[in-house]
């Protein structure tokens, strides 16, 4: 299940609620205005993926499976927040039910039932685990952090700006392209400033 950007709520009390709501406020959109909210959720989308991808984690919550190829107990699952796994499916039969789920030092643990020290299978099984991980609701300086990379993606449709140095197009020559500064606006790419805010969000695997 993908993460719907747009709809997220936001950790704040004010009167704008989502970040849809919110990137409408910073680009000058009436709140009833719906005649951009497509294009807009796109660029909420993309700029959400580019800072999950950069970050190794997920900010907004969502459904995600891990796979695991050689089992093993207890299992430190990859993203945080986290909540306790919905589904777990060893060779595709449900074995939910055998594992219980405890936090533990800031990470998200799965165990077998009755298992407290390490233990590893020895053949391959593939092992499945679904669960629910990100924020609900965003604290609101990943709200900023988003919205300004959906802004700047919005503000600059079209234009190239900051992904590219050179670029040989065969037959025709090489195009390069200013790389300097805090560029913006290039599909998939993040802003240092906008690195440094979500920087604390990142997570580090056991």
């Amino acid at each position: 299940m993908s993460a719907d950007y747009a709809n997220a709520l936001i950790d704040w009390t004010g009167d704008i609620s989502t970040l849809l709501d919110l990137m409408k406020f910073r680009l000058g959109v009436c709140d009833n205005d719906t005649s951009q909210d497509e294009i807009l959720t796109l660029y909420l989308t993309m700029a959400g993926e580019a800072a999950e991808k950069y970050l190794d984690n997920k900010l907004i919550k969502q459904e995600v499976t891990e796979r695991i190829a050689i089992p093993y107990s207890p299992i430190d699952l990859r993203y945080w927040p986290a909540e306790a796994p919905t589904l777990i499916e060893l060779e595709a039969e449900d074995v939910t039910t055998e594992y219980e789920s405890f936090v533990q030092d800031g990470i998200r643990w799965t165990a077998k039932n009755g298992s407290a020290m390490l233990n590893r299978d020895d053949d391959f099984k593939q092992l499945d685990v679904t669960y629910m991980a990100g924020f609900d609701p965003v604290p609101a300086d990943i709200a900023y952090a988003l919205t300004s990379t959906a802004v700047s993606y919005s503000n600059n449709a079209g234009n190239v700006s900051g992904a590219v140095s050179k670029e040989v197009v065969n037959g025709v020559g090489s195009i390069t392209y200013d790389t300097t500064g805090d560029s913006e606006g290039s599909v998939g790419m993040l802003t240092p400033s906008t690195m440094g805010v979500l920087e604390k969000y990142r997570r580090y695997h056991v």
